[in-house]
């Protein structure tokens, strides 16, 4: 194939949640004053050269993997429009005295490839704590059945003794989101293990209403509700999830130092006197999302 020169666009922000990731969550680890940091205290504590570049690439990744979710989640949104406008058209309904369920492939595939950028995004910022505390992580890996929890109990009990102090705010944040995560997780693991959206309905057509109902998903044993509107939740949740996640790494590297956002709307190493416990900032418990 002969070469061309071509001009290669960024990728686009179609949404409020692309600008989280993108114009957020990333300039984060993209600022020129923390990587140095980063670089600095992977040399220093664990001896491992260019660490902010391993850091950097690997939550690169795993924001990226948020941004291909989303845009499966638009493109959910779109099909399954036109899903509901071919069913209204479907010679079965005509007559019928009891109610039709239709389970289109064009969207399963979708919802399933939703979750399973979800999941890829959690294994990829597993992946980033390697050059922060030496311990290698390949997935956002389950304890006890809750999604995580073996990287907070590896992090609270098997790094340096030196640096323990430091990852015990994630450790806390970890064991905070591990229910939640886990229940957004198993879907995504029903589609490896199963081979199927075990809690997905597909389009039914109502008899009593004479509608289509687009597909509902079992969130919890008492709550349903419509996949495109718990797909958004999950990603609202996952997204701040991952910001936190950051900023709560970063901000126990330095002591008296935290990442927070100035004024001019860069990132950058504040002054954290005051909130800190001799160097180490709490983790604040927020208030857990419906996801």
């Amino acid at each position: 194939m002969d070469q061309q020169l071509t001009l290669t666009e960024e990728i686009e922000i179609n949404d409020e949640i692309d600008r989280q990731l993108l114009e957020e969550i990333l300039l984060i680890v993209q600022n020129t004053n923390i990587l140095p940091l980063v670089s600095f205290w992977g040399h220093q504590k664990l001896q491992i050269d260019k660490a902010d570049e391993q850091f950097l690439k690997h939550v690169m990744l795993s924001i990226n993997s948020l941004v291909k979710a989303n845009a499966l989640r638009r493109n959910y949104v779109k099909r399954k429009d036109d899903l509901v406008e071919e069913i209204k058209k479907d010679k079965s309904l005509s007559g019928t005295n009891i109610d039709i369920l239709f389970n289109k492939v064009d969207a399963f595939i979708l919802i399933e490839a939703f979750f399973g950028q979800i999941k890829t995004s959690l294994d990829l910022l597993a992946q980033s704590l390697k050059p922060i505390y030496g311990r290698e992580f390949q997935t956002w890996k389950r304890k006890n059945n809750l999604s995580g929890m073996a990287i907070a109990d590896t992090l609270a009990t098997s790094i340096k003794n030196d640096i323990k102090p430091n990852a015990k705010p994630i450790v806390e944040l970890i064991k905070y989101h591990s229910e939640s995560i886990t229940k957004i997780v198993a879907h995504r693991d029903d589609t490896v293990h199963y081979g199927k959206l075990k809690n997905v309905q597909g389009f039914r057509y109502s008899v009593k209403t004479k509608e289509i109902v687009p597909p509902l998903i079992k969130i919890t044993e008492t709550e349903v509700g419509y996949v495109d509107e718990y797909m958004l939740e999950v990603l609202k949740y996952i997204a701040d999830f991952v910001q936190e996640f950051i900023i709560t790494l970063l901000s126990n590297l330095l002591p008296d130092m935290k990442v927070a956002k100035h004024k001019d709307g860069q990132w950058g190493w504040v002054s954290g006197k005051g909130g800190e416990i001799n160097g180490i900032f709490e983790y604040t418990k927020p208030d857990l999302p419906k996801a």
